[in-house]
């Protein structure tokens, strides 16, 4: 276990990772970590993002690209997960968390919150500016809902991972799979 990372981290991360898993036709998570990185970032989810801007896509028009929009879309999702997953397991309520979400949406969409361009908050603005021609704070609110919806049938397997994270360290993709994988075969047998 790594020393003094708060659990919350390995949830915030975990929430990353069962979001990606649950929207997933392909498996692309090489790694879950929380040990300290030299840049100070206490955990990371090691994926390849679906959207991807350096390759000059972000200038077309989303009517161009339906499966653009989509990686977009899911992108954002997977983004929002881990900061939603570390507020609901510290116990705060929907109410707050959406109060959260407002105060964030009108810092960022303003310029009072300036992220860096390689912190998730950045790249979910990128996202949703591509996506989204009306207001920001709008689209992020839309996009921070639908956060909601894929955590939260899934919350014990996130609080799950990130109590197996916060215990391990770090987790390899044919760890993490072998244990995604028999989630989904249970999920499969107590529906039939």
């Amino acid at each position: 276990m790594p020393r003094g990372i708060p659990l919350y981290v390995a949830v915030h991360e975990a929430g990353h990772a069962v979001a990606i898993m649950a929207n997933a036709c392909r498996r692309n998570i090489e790694s879950l970590s929380i040990i300290e990185q030299p840049n100070g970032q206490l955990g990371f989810t090691a994926s390849q993002a679906r959207f991807q801007p350096a390759f000059g896509h972000h200038y077309a028009k989303p009517s161009v690209a339906v499966d653009l929009v989509e990686a977009a879309r899911l992108d954002t999702i997977e983004l929002l997960a881990g900061p939603i997953a570390e507020r609901r397991f510290r116990r705060q309520s929907e109410a707050d968390r959406l109060f959260a979400a407002h105060y964030l949406a009108e810092g960022l969409a303003s310029g009072r919150l300036a992220p860096t361009p390689d912190e998730d908050a950045a790249k979910i603005m990128l996202r949703l500016r591509w996506l989204d021609d009306g207001p920001l704070v709008d689209a992020f609110i839309t996009a921070w809902q639908q956060t909601e919806n894929v955590l939260r049938p899934r919350w014990k397997s996130v609080v799950e991972l990130g109590r197996w994270l916060h215990q391990q360290g770090r987790i390899e993709e044919k760890e993490l799979y072998c244990w995604w994988d028999l989630k989904l075969l249970t999920r499969q047998r107590r529906v039939a």
